[in-house]
């Protein structure tokens, strides 16, 4: 091989490392730009959800998952899975009830992650009416509007 071919084959690697480069920087930027939706998304949860404003149901998807898991004395475990578009409107008769109780909830622990199109979202909540402490985790993302929803949300509860 020719000087001449090897140092065009330099070059050419060169140009290739930094596209690749760009390409990886491109990638990564996509996936700090869910994270940093994720949060305003989640901020926007905890606003309303402070508010008690019946637009906190419209943060889920209508065809969402929502997990709630008991634990009773004993170590007793019962799991419910409530539809999106049933935990919409139960969402909404709940609100006026916390409202007059001046039931809030705080969160703590807050941890974001990419998994696919979607961000999990996991903390814990902490219920300023009961004073009980429990995890929470949110899968959140855009539909198919390119408007950001929860797809899935899994809580624990002490009856």
């Amino acid at each position: 091989m020719s000087f001449e071919v090897a140092r065009r084959l330099l070059r050419v690697g060169a140009h290739m490392a930094f596209f690749m480069g760009l390409l990886v920087a491109a990638g990564s930027s996509r996936a700090d730009s869910s994270l940093d939706e994720a949060r305003r998304f989640f901020a926007e949860f905890v606003r309303l959800e402070r508010s008690f404003d019946p637009a906190l149901a419209d943060l889920y998807a209508s065809d969402a998952v929502i997990r709630v898991v008991q634990r009773h004395p004993g170590a007793e475990v019962r799991t419910i899975d409530i539809p999106g578009a049933k935990y919409q409107e139960l969402l909404r008769a709940a609100l006026p009830i916390a409202k007059m109780k001046g039931d809030t909830n705080r969160y703590s622990e807050m941890s974001y992650r990419r998994e696919g199109a979607r961000v999990r979202i996991e903390a814990r909540r902490h219920s300023n009416a009961t004073q009980h402490g429990s995890p929470i985790s949110m899968r959140v993302g855009p539909d198919e509007q390119g408007h950001w929803k929860i797809f899935e949300e899994t809580t624990e509860t002490q009856p």
